[in-house]
């Protein structure tokens, strides 16, 4: 089975943005922090958030880990204004949601 392009995956992040309210930005990276595709997002910020998605998403999975928690769904991450939703998709990849403070969760998942 053929992999989905760089624009393939934009698509269909930029849909995800507009079909859910309260979403700012939507990006996909590796498990390695590699970047795959964003939308809603500037280039500065991509190598960055990669990166920090993939060492919180396997902080929080070896946590989840060790208090036998079973596998690790998704890690949230809530701040004064907003949060940031990180989902592991498929078993190499991890997609990262910027939420707005008011953005509807269960709308989202």
């Amino acid at each position: 089975m053929a992999h989905p392009s760089a624009g393939e995956l934009t698509d269909a992040l930029t849909a995800l943005l507009q079909a859910a309210r309260g979403l700012s930005a939507a990006f996909l990276a590796t498990v390695e922090g590699r970047f795959l595709a964003s939308a809603g997002l500037s280039g500065v910020e991509q190598v960055r958030l990669g990166a920090i998605a993939a060492a919180t998403l396997a902080t929080a999975s070896k946590g989840a880990q060790e208090r036998h928690l079973g596998a690790l769904q998704r890690v949230h991450i809530v701040g004064e204004t907003g949060s940031i939703l990180l989902l592991q998709v498929g078993p190499r990849a991890i997609l990262t949601l910027a939420l707005a403070q008011d953005a509807n969760l269960d709308a989202v998942l």
